[in-house]
C-alpha cells in the first residue's frame, strides 16, 4: 500500500513540475515602434526579418 501511494505521489510530483515549465520564447522587436514581439524559440524569425507588431498593423490598414 505504501509503495503505490509513495508511486502516485512522485507522479503527481513530476506532472505538477511539467506543467510549470514555461515556454521558451524569443523576443523580436517592432521595426515601426520598437515594442517587443513574442515569437516561439523554435521560429527561424530573427531581427533581419521585418517586424511589426499587432497594433502597428492595426494602424497600417
Amino acid at each position: 500500500m505504501k509503495k503505490w501511494l509513495i508511486m502516485i505521489l512522485a507522479v503527481l510530483c513530476l506532472l505538477s513540475v511539467g506543467a510549470c515549465r514555461k515556454k521558451s520564447v524569443k523576443i523580436l522587436h517592432c521595426d515601426r515602434c520598437g515594442r517587443e514581439v513574442e515569437f516561439d524559440a523554435d521560429s527561424n524569425m530573427t531581427e533581419d526579418w521585418i517586424i511589426v507588431c499587432k497594433e502597428c498593423r492595426k494602424d497600417m490598414d
